[in-house]
């Protein structure tokens, strides 16, 4: 079981047509994201999308939503959804029941 803990806009780059959602595990580390930057839930995150939107008032009406392990870079280091329709790129912070990082 997952909670939201944190969820954050920041403004899409110039060059983006559509906006992204990136999805972080509290307390995980740099080497803990690379190792599993590969091996993302993302069908389990997809759950977590809409009350996150909520709570910076963004919807996903309208919108269509596609992981891509691509998202924020062509190396495949920041994986996270692709939302057309969406003008910002959201950042949201999960808790992992059970943690206390």
């Amino acid at each position: 079981m997952l909670t939201i803990t944190e969820v954050k806009t920041r403004p899409m780059s110039r060059t983006q047509k559509a906006g992204r959602v990136y999805v972080w595990l509290k307390g995980e580390n740099v080497l803990e994201n690379f190792v599993a930057r590969h091996n993302r839930p993302h069908q389990v995150y997809r759950d977590y999308l809409v009350d996150a939107l909520e709570r910076v008032g963004a919807s996903l009406e309208g919108c269509t939503v596609n992981w891509s392990q691509k998202a924020g870079c062509v190396c495949g280091c920041s994986p996270g959804f692709v939302v057309r329709g969406l003008r910002t790129d959201v950042h949201i912070t999960l808790l992992v029941e059970g943690e206390s990082k």
